[in-house]
C-alpha cells in the first residue's frame, strides 16, 4: 500500500504525516498476514509482519471475517508506534503529535 493512500479526517494532517514518514524515501507499507487466529463467532486476530519505514516487525489487528454475497470482508483495528518504525513523531508550533496510531482497516475481497 502506498503510503499516500493513508488518510485521516485532516487533509492537512495527511501531508504532515507523509513528510514525516518520509513518503518519498519509504512509499510503501505493507502487512503480511502469516496466521489467522479464530476467537469464537466472526471474530478473529490476524498476526503477520507489518512493514513501515524501512522496518519490519511481527504486528496483528483484531477484528472480524464476515460474508456479504459473493464477497469477504475484514474488518479491524490495531495500535502502533512511530518511534517503533524509526519514525519521529511531528511537531508543530504548539502541538506535539502523540507518538501511537490508530489503525482501522476495512478490505472486501472478491470470491
Amino acid at each position: 500500500m502506498s503510503i499516500t493512500d493513508f488518510i485521516s479526517d485532516n487533509a492537512k494532517r495527511d501531508s504532515n504525516m507523509r513528510e514525516t514518514m518520509e513518503s518519498d524515501k519509504f512509499p510503501k507499507a505493507s502487512f503480511e498476514i502469516k496466521e489467522v487466529v479464530a476467537k469464537g463467532g466472526n471474530h478473529v486476530t490476524l498476526k503477520g509482519v507489518m512493514s513501515i519505514h524501512g522496518v519490519s516487525k511481527p504486528f496483528s489487528f483484531e477484528g472480524s471475517v464476515s460474508e456479504e454475497g459473493s464477497k469477504v470482508r475484514i474488518r479491524a483495528k490495531s495500535s502502533m508506534k512511530m518511534s517503533d518504525y524509526g519514525i519521529t513523531p511531528p511537531k508543530m508550533v504548539f502541538l506535539t503529535v502523540r507518538d501511537q496510531v490508530d489503525l482501522n482497516v476495512d478490505v472486501v475481497l472478491k470470491r
